[in-house]
């Protein structure tokens, strides 16, 4: 990996808005990684898709150097499509914690098998006309994606096919005294366990035990990378 001169202030935007769905993290721990890079003595992935960075002790007795690990998750809500009508409206169902009371009229990136990402609303109708209807509500099986194409065939020629996941394109903004964006559980996390690597080394801090500051998949669908990292890792701390 070639390592890459970025300020914290550039690597909190890339990195927040760089898009990691669930499963799908690649691009955002790419992000990440890059810069980790000059912090840390060793960066490694496992087989999930779990980054880590090891910072080794140069203090004390190193025989038996304890573990510490420091962690966050970079994977962030989405949706994946579980049916495309003949009409071209895309059907979904959550893939991690995603709010359906918020769904209605967001837009959303469906990210393509090809790596293309196709532009697309949350669909509902206006509110002169749900008075009429008596089945809508925001169960999962009445929400819908609209991307623009009139038929299945047109989707599917763009690469949006069923298994495709969907995000928000919600971008970092700073509103006031805070930050809003779409993915702030839990990048934030690892934008700060990659500030206490970089202030370490530049401190020039020793540590009486080797840090692991570990940025792990798929919290969102059921902590899978934290387990596994876990018992790779056999921690002393965490």
């Amino acid at each position: 990996m070639t390592r890459v001169n970025t300020s914290k202030e550039e690597f909190l935007y890339n990195y927040l808005n760089e898009y990691a769905p669930v499963a799908q993290e690649t691009r955002g721990q790419e992000v990440w990684k890059q810069y980790m890079l000059p912090y840390v003595d060793f960066l490694h992935n496992d087989a999930y898709g779990t980054s880590y960075g090891i910072i080794k002790g140069t203090t004390g007795s190193q025989k038996n150097s304890n573990k510490v690990v420091i962690e966050a998750h970079c994977d962030e809500i989405a949706w994946i499509i579980t049916n495309i009508e003949e009409d071209g409206m895309i059907r979904v169902r959550k893939h991690g914690g995603s709010d359906n009371m918020i769904a209605p009229s967001k837009t959303v990136l469906v990210h393509t098998h090809a790596g293309d990402r196709i532009p697309g609303v949350f669909g509902w109708p206006a509110i002169h006309t749900r008075a009429k209807r008596k089945d809508l509500g925001y169960a999962d099986h009445e929400l819908w994606v609209d991307c623009g194409y009139s038929s299945l065939e047109a989707a599917n020629e763009q690469g949006i096919e069923i298994g495709c996941l969907i995000t928000f394109d919600d971008q970092l903004k700073e509103m006031g005294d805070y930050y809003v964006g779409r993915a702030l559980d839990n990048k934030i996390g690892g934008y700060i366990i990659a500030e206490v690597a970089r202030r370490i080394h530049e401190r020039k801090i020793g540590l009486p035990y080797d840090l692991y500051i570990v940025n792990s998949v798929q919290e969102e669908v059921g902590l899978f990378g934290a387990k596994k990292i876990a018992k790779h890792l056999q921690a002393d701390l965490a």
